[in-house]
């Protein structure tokens, strides 16, 4: 009998887990490459040992499919957001489970994304999209409603979004963002001026099949404004399933899904629950990112990476879940580091004192003595991921504060500017 095998685009970030993922149940993978040269954010993320096979795509969609078919592909998937588009460009192409193209660009422009939410008839924020500074100011005056919230449509982890208070904020964000290129690897050649959403933030994770959508985790999410940017990730909590204010969420998150015409898949999605109630940010139709996989496999038993596998390698099984709840079998927090100036690590010893943390579970870090650090100001440029794990989220509230406190002393990690910089 000959092997199963599956298709991964772009499997970077979270994406590099699936293919372990897929072993569990005896299916292979082999990897597409959507551009030329991997983006460079995501080239250390990038494991070719995983994969049987690697194709780089040249931009010719019948080339791709055919050298998948010759490998009786079963599914193709996106690791990560870049991969998105092509994902769906092939699964439709080969006639697999799909989300299909009619739709694709709603899962990437995030201003086409809430068009389609209001067609459904769904809350979404009040935007508008504009190709030039002065375009995006007369907007954001004429509605008179501050702060505005500017950031490119096509973009991920924060990458770039600006809180802006008056017009002068609002020219300097468009001045950023127009005619670079963002760490999926397009050109901003668009902008949304948005609706400042005022509420709690959310996110929640889950995994579609044939329309049916599973929730694995609902993640409060605690975030820090920073001057000259937007928001940071402070602390995320995985809450449990059962409440009334979960229920909003998931009720809301799967007409979301539906509106967006995701019926296959991981989905990563943002909301602010307002006044109201919940508005989305984005949804992104991948893995979530920045995450130790085994950590949440131990305070629910599973993670998005494993239920993505089981979706699509034994899809009976999986259709089981989707109206089950999650368990929450240990409380689980990820705290996000936050660098507060640009250098290198001039020392790192000071990631021992996590051990000391009765909760301290793991980290995901980019630290490293002599290691660049940016200035956080995104998801993206956190130096690391702390993952704290305990029954009691007493103790792990305090472990969260011990954590800050050394790491606002330099204790925990030393950042200096570089020699002649």
């Amino acid at each position: 009998m000959s092997q199963r095998v599956g298709a991964i685009v772009d499997a970077h970030s979270t994406g590099r887990y699936l293919p372990a993922a897929f072993r569990e149940f005896g299916v292979a993978c082999v990897h597409v490459q959507s551009t030329p040269e991997i983006p460079e954010f995501f080239r250390r993320d990038f494991e070719p040992s995983s994969f049987q096979e690697h194709h780089a795509h040249t931009g010719a969609v019948a080339e791709t499919a055919a050298w998948l078919a010759a490998r009786n592909v079963e599914f193709v998937i996106a690791g990560t957001e870049n991969g998105v588009e092509l994902a769906d460009a092939l699964s439709e192409r080969l006639g697999l489970a799909t989300n299909g193209t009619a739709q694709s660009r709603d899962r990437r422009d995030k201003g086409r994304m809430a068009e389609a939410l209001r067609r459904a008839g769904l809350r979404a924020a009040v935007d508008h999209r504009a190709s030039d500074p002065s375009e995006a100011v007369a907007w954001a005056v004429a509605q008179d409603q501050w702060p505005v919230v500017v950031k490119p449509v096509d973009s991920a982890g924060t990458e770039n979004v600006h809180f802006c208070h008056d017009s002068a904020a609002v020219r300097s964000a468009a001045e950023k963002i127009l005619g670079t290129v963002n760490r999926v690897g397009s050109v901003n050649r668009q902008l949304l001026v948005q609706q400042y959403l005022k509420g709690e933030q959310y996110y929640v994770n889950t995994v579609s099949a044939d329309g049916g959508h599973y929730v694995a985790e609902i993640w409060s999410d605690e975030t820090k404004e920073i001057e000259g940017a937007a928001v940071v990730s402070d602390r995320e909590d995985l809450l449990p399933r059962s409440g009334e204010r979960q229920e909003a969420i998931v009720a809301y998150v799967r007409d979301v899904l539906d509106a967006l015409g995701l019926k296959w898949g991981p989905a990563h999605t943002e909301i602010m629950v307002t006044a109201a109630g919940p508005v989305l940010i984005e949804t992104a139709a991948r893995p979530v990112g920045s995450i130790l996989p085994e950590a949440v496999t131990a305070a629910t038993g599973d993670n998005h990476a494993t239920l993505t596998a089981e979706c699509y390698a034994a899809p009976e099984e999986f259709a089981r879940r989707i109206p089950l709840p999650y368990a929450l079998r240990k409380q689980v927090s990820m705290i996000s580091l936050i660098a507060d100036r640009s250098g290198y690590v001039e020392s790192a010893d000071g990631l021992s004192l996590l051990d000391r943390l009765p909760s301290y579970w793991g980290i995901l870090s980019k630290i490293s003595e002599g290691a660049d650090v940016r200035r956080t100001v995104d998801i993206l440029s956190s130096p690391g991921h702390v993952y704290l794990l305990h029954d009691s989220q007493q103790q792990i509230m305090r472990d969260y504060l011990q954590l800050r406190s050394w790491e606002s002393s330099g204790l925990l990690y030393r950042v200096a500017p570089r020699p002649g910089c």
